[in-house]
């Protein structure tokens, strides 16, 4: 069994090896246990620069101005082996 520790460095780690652009202000945003205590669920969020491909309207204006998006992550670890299992866009709640 991994501890949180371990599973949010692996988490890191898997984003920066799967994550093509340059990645800034990685933060850490939510950790907790799978229900059924399998899995460690992790999201990190950090800031790129947009890419000029077409986008949504927010994201077409933060090309144009050449200013950060902030994206989520949502990684899940085995808790058991550290093995990382999958990586998913989380959305960012309104407050």
């Amino acid at each position: 069994m991994i501890d949180v520790k371990k599973a949010i460095a692996l988490a890191v780690d898997s984003l920066k090896n799967f994550y093509a652009e340059p990645v800034s202000d990685l933060l850490l945003e939510e950790v907790e246990r799978s229900e059924d205590g399998k899995y460690w669920l992790i999201t990190l969020g950090f800031s790129v620069l947009p890419s000029s491909h077409p986008g949504n309207q927010f994201q077409q204006l933060s090309a144009a101005l050449k200013t950060p998006v902030r994206i989520y992550k949502a990684i899940k670890i085995d808790a058991d082996t550290g093995e990382f299992v999958s990586m998913k866009i989380r959305e960012a709640q309104a407050a």
